[in-house]
């Protein structure tokens, strides 16, 4: 009897029944590189909302701006918002203007100081990706793609797209067949 409880347990929590909602009070706390608060409500306005957790100075972060880049052009198309988030203090807005700048990204980008939001996600590493339905709650998290394996590891050819896969899949309106990968790349302090 209790097999069958733990098996219909991980049944359950493996099929999304569970699914996390991010807490979205804690996202009133971010406020864009030029100091705007943002509102959580705007989350309401896309059909999906990807946030980008990203570092100036982690090499992975700056290889994976040509990825983010196209696929925001494909998905804003079809009403996905983008974010990128820059957890901590470590790096001045003049650097990550810089960053931003340097490499074209032009999405909405915010500060959290604090790591209130950080923390609200569970983000650990740069880059690392977490996609929101409309009614906020997490579908996907983790990496971009399996271009990265581990630090030092890269493939020559790209046989996973985990974040657009989950996109398609929420855009069609199916479960995200994939709804965690572990991110690789810097770590956040």
């Amino acid at each position: 009897m209790k097999s069958i409880l733990l098996l219909l347990i991980f049944l359950f929590n493996g099929f999304g029944i569970n699914a996390q909602i991010i807490n979205t009070t804690n996202l009133s706390a971010l406020k864009t590189i030029n100091g705007i608060t943002f509102n959580p409500d705007e989350l309401k306005k896309s059909k999906a909302s990807v946030f980008i957790f990203l570092s100036p100075e982690c090499p992975l972060c700056q290889k994976y701006t040509l990825s983010i880049k196209e696929i925001e052009k494909e998905y804003k198309e079809k009403g996905v918002a983008f974010y990128y988030v820059f957890p901590g203090t470590y790096y001045s807005k003049k650097i990550i203007n810089r960053f931003l700048i340097k490499y074209g990204l032009k999405s909405t980008a915010f500060l959290d100081p604090d790591l209130k939001v950080t923390k609200s996600f569970a983000a650990l590493i740069t880059p690392e990706v977490f996609l929101l339905n409309q009614k906020h709650e997490l579908v996907y998290s983790g990496k971009i793609d399996n271009w990265y394996e581990d630090i030092g590891k890269r493939r020559t050819v790209i046989t996973e797209h985990y974040l657009t896969d989950a996109l398609d899949d929420q855009q069609k309106g199916n479960e995200v067949k994939i709804k965690k990968t572990q991110a690789v790349g810097c770590f956040i302090q």
